[in-house]
């Protein structure tokens, strides 16, 4: 069954778990992708950030890139940034809602999704 919703996702990650519960709440059907368990190609990582309409710095956890010990030096290049998050998908930043694959949001925090939601049926 296709679903118009698309959710990629961290099981493990609270603010995935809030976001699959508020979907479940409003009643949307929507497929899930967990990213960790199936990876993610490069060609995937350039389709989110052309989607959700961002830089690819705006789609990485910098945070988190000492935890992996990589430099902050991959941040300065598209194609670096694109590589490492298909190396380490969990460097991706999470959840990410796409809609029909032509629009999308980073869902944090989650009650994004409410707005997001409403301006599809605007």
């Amino acid at each position: 069954m296709s679903h118009a919703l698309t959710l990629y996702y961290n099981p493990s990650c609270s603010k995935c778990q809030k976001a699959v519960e508020l979907l479940d709440q409003l009643n949307y059907a929507y497929h899930t992708i967990d990213y960790l368990e199936n990876g993610l190609t490069q060609q995937e990582v350039h389709n989110l950030i052309r989607v959700l309409n961002l830089r690819a710095e705006d789609i990485i956890r910098k945070d988190d890139l000492k935890k992996y010990d990589l430099s902050p030096d991959i941040l300065l290049n598209h194609e670096s940034i694109v590589a490492t998050i298909s190396k380490k998908p969990a460097l991706l930043q999470r959840p990410i809602l796409l809609f029909k694959s032509e629009i999308g949001i980073i869902a944090r925090p989650p009650e994004k999704i409410i707005a997001f939601l409403k301006s599809l049926k605007a």
